[in-house]
Parts: structure tokens; sequence; C-alpha cells
């Protein structure tokens, strides 16, 4: 069976759609089944029942440009796919140009617009003599606050995320992208790579053995914690924050951007960051053997 890719994109954005078709055939040469709202959704199919396997694609990339952000269908859209577990390890923001959500002004923008669309039906409500039958319009404040919350974690998931342009990825065909959709639908490479049984009794124990593990293999040691590390500590954003430098850092290693001794640099500041966040272990934030 075939892993599954969904696009999210405008389909009246002009450059949006041209890039989501030409990244679709890349994905199809891949042997990936590319689903869209855009492609896959045919008359009187079930809007609902296509929402939850949008939200459950194994990869998601999201197309961003200026209109997506501003359109209420589009970010219903990616919404949907936000609300499903583990979203940060499965989704790519494709940033266009127009979009600029990683500017803080530009996302300021964002926010501001969303806001005045809540303000603007709130006014509306107050006036009404008889507020009875008008849930449909409260759902859709709820909506749009819905919205306004996910452009703030769209923009910490880009900032965590390495970047390559969407000039430079459609130049090599987006190969780069492709190799990353691979290396997270088949996470078992990596752990073949370790060849190591991580067997441990506490968290002292645990910290002890996956720090001589970073020192000989950062990505290696990413994995693991990953693995064993509870999803409701309260270190696991930290963890998230490290672990999106290091995808950076392989990015920026593959378009060759930097040199040997920026890499050897920053992955020392990697190291050490992963291993100040295992200096505050403790049981509670581990799953235990």
């Amino acid at each position: 069976m075939n892993h599954s890719v969904y696009l999210s994109f405008h389909v009246e954005d002009a450059e949006s759609k041209r890039i989501a078709l030409l990244l679709s055939e890349k994905l199809k040469l891949k042997n990936y089944t590319v689903l869209s709202s855009n492609f896959s959704l045919n008359f009187k199919d079930s809007v609902q029942e296509f929402k939850k396997k949008q939200g459950q694609a194994e990869f998601v990339i999201l197309v961003l440009s200026d209109r997506y952000l501003k359109e209420k269908v589009t970010m219903s859209e990616a919404l949907e796919i936000m609300i499903n577990p583990n979203f940060e390890d499965r989704i790519y923001p494709l940033l266009l140009e127009d979009a600029g959500i990683n500017d803080p002004l530009k996302s300021i923008e964002y926010l501001s617009f969303w806001d005045d669309k809540v303000k603007e039906l709130n006014e509306k409500i107050a006036i009404l003599a008889n507020p009875a039958y008008a849930m449909g319009i409260y759902k859709e404040i709820e909506l749009y606050n819905e919205i306004r919350r996910i452009i703030s974690n769209l923009n910490a998931t880009i900032r965590d995320m390495y970047g390559i342009g969407v000039k430079k990825l459609e130049e090599q065909f987006f190969e780069p992208l492709c190799e990353l959709i691979g290396k997270y639908l088949t996470p078992n490479s990596l752990e073949s790579e370790s060849e190591i049984t991580f067997v441990f009794k506490n968290h002292e124990e645990f910290s002890s053995k996956l720090k001589e593990t970073i020192a000989d293999n950062l990505r290696v040691g990413l994995f693991i914690l990953g693995e064993k590390l509870n999803k409701k500590s309260s270190i696991y954003d930290d963890f998230l924050l490290i672990k999106g430098r290091y995808s950076r850092l392989e990015g920026d290693i593959k378009s060759g951007i930097l040199t040997q001794k920026d890499i050897d640099i920053e992955r020392a500041r990697i190291q050490y960051a992963l291993q100040s966040l295992l200096n505050d272990l403790d049981n509670m934030d581990l799953i235990l053997n």
C-alpha cells in the first residue's frame, strides 16, 4: 500500500496551484498517493468523511500564500489537520513569497485580520433584538478564534523547521522535500542505524547513557529521546525546538549553504542544548521500560 501525502493549497491562487500541481506530479513519481480536497473531492462526496481522511494523512504539505491565510475554507482545512496528534512531526509548511507569516509584523497583520472578523460578527450580533437561533454565528466566531490560534502555531512550526526556499526546491524538482517525507515515513531505517538497546531503570541512568550516544551520534540520540520522552512532559516543547534546529541543520547541509566550520559549531550547540535538557529530566518525563 502506497504512503499518502495530503496537499493543502488555495485553488484560486495561481502560484499556489502551480506549485501544488508540480509537487503532486513529483510525489506520484515517487509512488505516493496524493490527496487534496482540490483533487479528490467529487460532487456529493461526504465532506466530513473526507475531512477525517485529510487529518489522518501520513504526511501533510501546506502551500501557504497570503490568500490561504485569509480564507476561511483553507484555514478550516489547516485547522482540521492541526488538531490531530503529533501534527508537528508530519507537517511541512511550504511558504510562498507573499505569505510572510514568519515575519512577526506580517504575522500580526494576519492576527489582526481575523480579530477584525470576530469584531465584525460580535458587533452585528449585539444589534440583534432577538439573538435566538444565532448559534451558527457563534460557531463562526469560535471558528475565527481557532484560526487565529493556529496562525500562532504555524508561525512557531515554521520558525522551528529548517527552510529551503520554494524557488530552490523547485529548481531541484522538490527532491529535498521528498527525502524529508521519506525519512519520516520510514523511521525504522534510523532505528536500525543505532544498534542500541536502551534499557534503563530511572532518569539518571537514561540521561547518562543518552549523553554518551549524543556525543557519538546526535541524530540517533534525538531519535531515542523522541521515542522515550513523554509527550505530556513539561520539557517536550523544548525537545521539539531542539529537534527543529537539527532538522534545519540537516536541510542547510543538503543545500550547501554552510561551511564545515559552521556545521561543526551548530552541531556542538545542539549537542549542548540537548545535554542541558537531559539535566532537567526526571522519571515523570520518560516512558519507563
